[in-house]
C-alpha cells in the first residue's frame, strides 16, 4: 500500500495528521530525570549527549499495521536558549518517499508552542545541527 503526504498538506490551514496507518506519539521528558533507555540509545546513535538540564519532547510515528519494534520516524526536540532545537531526527528508509521530516518538524515545534515555518526553519539534518 502506498501513502502520500505532500508538503502542501502542512500549510497552516491543512489537517495536521499523519497518513493512515501512521500514528504520531509524543512523550515529554522533564529536565532532571533519567531518560528511557530507548530514547537515550536513539540520541546516542546520533552522537547527541542527552543533557539532563533540558526539557525534551520525543516524537515518534508508528505504523499501526506492522509489528515493527522501531518507529517509522522519530525525533527529539528541546527548548534551549529561547528557541526550539531538533537534536536528532530519523526516518526509516522505507518511509522516505512520503516526506515525513516536515511533519515531524511541525509536530516538534508545535509541542513547544512555536509555529513551524519551513522557509524560516528548514528541515534540519544532523550535519546542519552539528557541523563537523
Amino acid at each position: 500500500m502506498m501513502y502520500s503526504l505532500h508538503p502542501t498538506d502542512l500549510k497552516s490551514d491543512a489537517r495536521r495528521v499523519a497518513p493512515h496507518p501512521l500514528v504520531p506519539q509524543a512523550q515529554f521528558h522533564p529536565a532532571g530525570l533519567f531518560l528511557p533507555a530507548d530514547l537515550a540509545a536513539f540520541l546516542g546513535s546520533h552522537d547527541v549527549y542527552p543533557r539532563p538540564d533540558l526539557n525534551r519532547w520525543h516524537v515518534s510515528i508508528w505504523n499501526t499495521e506492522t509489528d515493527d519494534a522501531a518507529p517509522a520516524a522519530q525525533a527529539s526536540f528541546v527548548w534551549d536558549y529561547q528557541r526550539v532545537i531538533c537534536q536528532a531526527i530519523e526516518v526509516q528508509e522505507v518511509y522516505y518517499s512520503i516526506n515525513l521530516e516536515p511533519y515531524m518538524m511541525q509536530l516538534g515545534y508545535g509541542l513547544w508552542g512555536v509555529a513551524y515555518d519551513e522557509e524560516k526553519h528548514p528541515p534540519f539534518t544532523y550535519d546542519d545541527l552539528y557541523p563537523s
